[in-house]
């Protein structure tokens, strides 16, 4: 074993230790960080966006898509599968506990060596706590809790189906509104094209 550093010495240290750190948060660049983390997004996004196909989404492309990407259905996922390890610790209250403990002690009186006295003791302790009330209760909550997550998840994802569905069927309505004003368009200026033929006859 090392012997300890005169107090000066770890004075020193401690001091050299707070310097680094200062040093270190000194040159935190918030800028720099901003600028990694918008570069990273954009090439996820980039990925992303080079991972999906050529021809136009349907609406369960779409859904799987937003069913993979989506934070909530994550976070719920996550969650159940928390509370689902929860009730699985709980249930480990309803197996038995046993413990063993040994302990030995040896004294002798001074001067005389002959009265020395030795002692040695040993347990064990088993219990069943299947039979207390508080361990029903704890895996009752934990069992409910874990039921509770997975409707949670489930109506998230229900969620999900149902905005993806309204944002799919208004991109859509969006297209026909589209196409409808490009055929008016292309009327109106047939329109005005004949107009302006007859009025260059003198008809109009």
């Amino acid at each position: 074993m090392l012997p300890p550093l005169p107090s000066y010495r770890r004075a020193g240290a401690a001091a050299c230790a707070a310097l680094l750190l200062a040093a270190g948060c000194a040159h935190f660049e918030p800028e720099r960080a901003r600028r990694e983390h918008t570069a990273a997004f954009t090439n996820a996004l980039t990925m992303l966006h080079a991972s999906l196909p050529d021809r136009p989404l349907s609406l369960d492309d779409c859904v799987r898509l937003a069913m993979t990407n989506n934070y909530a259905a994550r976070q719920a996922d996550l969650e159940k599968e928390l509370l689902r390890i929860g009730k699985n610790v709980a249930f480990t209250a309803f197996l038995p506990n046993v413990a063993a403990n040994a302990g030995y002690s040896a004294y002798a009186k001074e001067p005389n060596p002959s009265t020395e006295r030795r002692f040695a003791s040993a347990g064990v302790e088993a219990g069943w706590p299947i039979f207390m009330p508080s361990t029903w209760f704890l895996y009752a909550a934990a069992r409910h809790g874990f039921a509770s997550a997975e409707t949670t998840a489930f109506y998230v994802r229900q969620g999900i189906v149902l905005q993806t569905t309204m944002n799919y069927c208004e991109v859509l309505l969006q297209q026909d509104t589209v196409s409808a004003l490009e055929t008016q368009l292309r009327a109106a200026r047939e329109n005005a094209a004949r107009v302006d033929g007859l009025a260059a006859e003198g008809f109009f």
